[in-house]
């Protein structure tokens, strides 16, 4: 009996593993590490989403002027203080919702979470350097600068407390950026088996 040759298909078990392989020059060994330019990639990637993100918070903020005015002239007035809520919430959920996007996206590209720690923490230094900047935009509703506190201490104060926002946020949007990235890679990692033709004889 004349034997025939068939195909069997079987399944490629780590996909993320075997993309990284076939990626390699002959001869070498397989980089696990995540690919080349990543923390410029994470970098990059932060700075666009915190970049979003202000002019997403600037543009609600200027939509929404004439309640805050409203606001500013009732301060007794729930409804509107409820409203004004209403937008930092809003504005929350939009930059934790981008934040998360961009950690996806940097641990789809680099295949590293760390880089995703690192685009998140990033985003956050762009938000929080933006507060500083509306103040310059004229007629920014919701930002009051006082002069009645100038002594030394007051400033030094003022810094600290700057400052350890400036952590607790880069924190927070670190770690949502930790979670994005690691989802990118258990999304990759269960994705549906790939086949490749194997000849038997």
């Amino acid at each position: 009996m004349d034997e025939s040759e068939h195909t069997q298909r079987t399944p490629r078990q780590n996909r993320a593993y075997d993309d990284e392989h076939d990626l390699q020059p002959e001869g070498t060994e397989p980089d696990i590490t995540g690919r080349r330019g990543g923390l410029g990639f994470s970098a990059l990637s932060g700075i666009a989403a915190g970049v979003l993100s202000s002019a997403i918070s600037v543009g609600l903020t200027l939509a929404n002027s004439s309640t805050y005015q409203q606001a500013a002239r009732s301060p007794n007035d729930m409804s509107l203080q409820y409203a004004i809520f209403g937008f930092f919430c809003l504005n929350v959920v939009i930059t934790l919702v981008l934040c998360f996007g961009a950690g996806f996206v940097v641990g789809r590209r680099t295949l590293q979470r760390s880089y995703g720690f690192i685009a998140g923490a990033i985003m956050g230094v762009i938000i929080f350097a933006g507060n500083f900047l509306v103040v310059y935009i004229p007629g920014y509703p919701s930002r009051i600068i006082s002069t009645t506190s100038t002594g030394l201490q007051s400033v030094g104060m003022a810094i600290v407390a700057d400052l350890v926002s400036l952590i607790i946020l880069g924190m927070i949007l670190g770690l949502v950026g930790l979670w994005g990235a690691t989802a990118a890679l258990r999304r990759k990692a269960v994705q549906p088996e790939e086949y490749e033709e194997v000849e038997e004889e």
